[in-house]
């Protein structure tokens, strides 16, 4: 029954946080803990777990925070984890996650298998042709010399 209330209570403050297929998930935040909720308002992932959870896109995976703390890590709409908890952040190019770990970009599939291991200073998905990785700032403060 509180869970019902509160519930209810946020439902003004329902936002939607993906659609996979036809199902579309919102993301809930109340003091400090975030839960998912499916468009039925049944609780896929409980308040008390996660202190964030942010939608990738569509492709039906969430970026999430730990309530203990830590790094962001990939989680499924059933709440079940994909990835370890040890991710700065996710950007999603339409078919893969281009993640930053201790301070180095690499890319997964949407199941959680390496595509780039995380070596450089920024990757950028380029489409079909795979991805354009640096391993120096492009954008640092010193003029290139000619």
């Amino acid at each position: 029954m509180t869970i019902m209330i509160w519930l209810l209570a946020l439902l003004t403050a329902f936002t939607p946080a993906a659609a996979e297929e036809a199902d579309t998930y919102y993301v809930l935040t109340t003091n400090g803990s975030a839960a998912l909720a499916s468009e039925t308002g049944e609780l896929l992932v409980w308040p008390g777990e996660y202190s964030r959870i942010e939608a990738l896109g569509d492709s039906g995976l969430y970026a999430a925070r730990p309530l203990s703390g830590g790094g962001l890590g990939l989680i499924r709409a059933d709440g079940s984890a994909l990835t370890a908890f040890e991710y700065e952040t996710f950007e999603y190019d339409g078919e893969r996650v281009i993640f930053a770990r201790e301070g180095k970009w690499g890319a997964m599939d949407l199941s959680g298998n390496a595509l780039v291991e995380a070596a450089y200073t920024r990757l950028v998905s380029a489409g079909e042709a795979g991805f354009l990785a640096f391993r120096t700032d492009p954008l640092d403060d010193t003029p290139d010399s000619l």
